[in-house]
């Protein structure tokens, strides 16, 4: 629920949970029944969505690590799974006190991104905000 609410925005999730508790209160539902109204809600196809984080078994399992040189941040992210799963991570940056943002969209098994920063950071972090299901694997 959290990752469909953070990849929906706040205001179009609880209308959906709105929406969904009015439509089936006092009654049974299926999980399809909340896809189909977030569907709605939303505007957007949530097929992918519901099938990878719902239908299909497992969890991201995620092996990382970064590296710093001349004002590039490099990123190394690996899926050990299988299936493969899609999903935007953040990645947090503090740099001389100040935490910064970075969302990429893992889609592959192995996937390295490059991020200038003026100095190394002194921390990275994946999720930060914890959006995400998965286990850090080293």
């Amino acid at each position: 629920m959290n990752m469909l609410r953070h990849k929906l925005g706040d205001e179009t999730f609880w209308k959906g949970i709105r929406t969904y508790y009015k439509t089936y209160q006092n009654s049974n539902a299926m999980t399809a029944d909340f896809q189909k109204v977030m569907e709605k809600v939303s505007r957007e196809n949530l097929e992918w969505f519901f099938n990878q984080w719902i239908f299909t078994e497992g969890h991201p399992e995620i092996k990382w690590y970064w590296s710093y040189k001349k004002g590039i941040v490099k990123i190394i992210i690996e899926q050990q799974q299988d299936p493969i799963f899609q999903f935007p991570l953040e990645i947090g940056f503090v740099v001389d006190g100040k935490t910064m943002l970075k969302t990429i969209e893992i889609d592959e098994q192995s996937i390295t991104v490059e991020i200038e920063a003026a100095s190394r950071p002194e921390k990275v972090t994946l999720d930060p905000n914890l959006w995400l299901l998965f286990e850090e694997r080293s």
